[in-house]
């Protein structure tokens, strides 16, 4: 619960955006102290399922803003929509995490290997992907389209107010959230002082990435403004 909180944090305020960098090493904390504990590979996806669903419940919570039930007429449908909406979002947003953890035990992906700062940003970013195209199945209607159209909870939108932004010009959303993923999992082999040559190179080429595509951003800022 507390890894799936602190996750939450850079969705909450614009200002907290930098957190992105390091919101995801509590998750990944957790994800050693299930290993050591030799917990059964069921419990495992359980517990990374719940980590998600506390996450996603406060990242979606922003619903309690909104004055849209204020045209319902009848008190207990008013009552419950909002409660039984978000409890539906949370439900279709958290298979993200349930397939994370279903990939994560079937491909063995460990922390202590370094393969993992390859293969454990692939399946986020395969959750995300995957959770997004689910729920607009889940929201289709007339007119409606199947896609990616839906991304709340995506690390790289957390990441939008951070200079890593630029970035996404080159690797686009998911791009940015596999590199936001390798970011937290490099500080926190670094924490560990494991993989440290490793882990240096991994966030030394995230920042190249995003100075490329800032490169790029203020080439085409120019050649507009030379128009």
């Amino acid at each position: 619960m507390l890894s799936g909180l602190v996750l939450s944090l850079p969705f909450l305020r614009i200002q907290l955006g930098l957190l992105s960098f390091v919101s995801l090493i509590p998750f990944l904390y957790y994800l050693v102290w299930l290993e050591r504990k030799k917990t059964t590979p069921k419990k495992t996806i359980k517990y990374i399922w719940l980590a998600g669903m506390v996450f996603l419940a406060i990242t979606l919570s922003w619903m309690f803003q909104l004055h849209v039930i204020d045209l319902i007429a009848d008190p207990w449908t008013r009552g419950i929509f909002l409660p039984l909406t978000l409890f539906l979002m949370v439900l279709f947003f958290s298979s993200g995490f349930l397939l994370f953890g279903v990939l994560y035990i079937k491909l063995k992906v460990s922390l202590s290997n370094k393969s993992s700062i390859v293969l454990l940003p692939a399946i986020w970013v395969l959750g995300e992907y995957l959770r997004s195209i689910l729920f607009s199945i889940g929201m289709l209607g007339e007119g409606g389209t199947v896609g990616i159209h839906w991304n709340f909870g995506a690390l790289g939108l957390g990441a939008s107010m951070t200079p890593l932004i630029y970035a996404s010009r080159l690797v686009g959303l998911f791009g940015l959230s596999f590199l936001v993923v390798v970011i937290n999992i490099a500080i926190f082999q670094l924490i560990r002082r494991k993989y440290v040559a490793l882990s240096a190179i991994s966030i030394f080429t995230c920042v190249i990435i995003s100075c490329m595509g800032y490169l790029i951003y203020h080439k085409g800022s120019n050649s507009t403004e030379k128009v």
